[in-house]
């Protein structure tokens, strides 16, 4: 006798042993288990895929939205001159205003000036920088940013080239 027709002699001679409930019982722990390994096997991993697929699409349709913004812009024409007939000081704090922060502090270096802003949210901090550099053409030097104590805002030393 070879060994899987050994090991199909002592199953059928155990299951003949046990009374009907004790085989019910066995036969669904059976088909749990089995369901179980089908969700651990296929189906979660399906699952996990499909959730970084969609993550993935949203991720490129921003990063579309974005490209779709930009390109219009560029088709709208040439970008507009830099508003430089005020002092860089000036241009700043328009440039704050506008986005809604404070400036609590400007100070002036050899060369250029140092400004210092407090509890302003990421995405306000990041547009006026951009706008300061792109629009109001004044340069960044240096950049010192710090989670504010206020959640998710930020405190930043920002360090411009130029004059006051």
């Amino acid at each position: 006798m070879d060994a899987t027709a050994s090991i199909r002699n002592q199953f059928e001679r155990l299951w003949r042993r046990m009374t009907r409930r004790e085989q019910t019982a066995f036969v669904l722990m059976l088909s749990a288990l089995g369901l179980f390994a089908l969700y651990v096997a296929l189906l979660r991993p399906v699952a996990a895929y499909q959730q970084a697929a969609a993550r993935d699409f949203a991720n490129a349709a921003d990063r579309m939205t974005r490209i779709e913004v930009l390109l219009s812009q560029l088709e709208a024409g040439a970008p507009t001159q830099a508003d430089t007939q005020k002092p860089p000081r000036v241009r700043i704090i328009e440039a704050a205003r506008a986005q809604g922060i404070a400036v609590e502090q400007i100070e002036p270096l050899n060369p250029g000036f140092r400004v210092a802003v407090s509890n302003v949210p990421a995405a306000a901090l990041f547009a006026w920088l951009n706008e300061v550099e792109n629009k109001k053409a004044v340069s960044v030097r240096a950049l010192s940013i710090s989670k504010s104590a206020q959640g998710s805002r930020l405190n930043a030393d920002i360090r411009f080239a130029g004059g006051l």
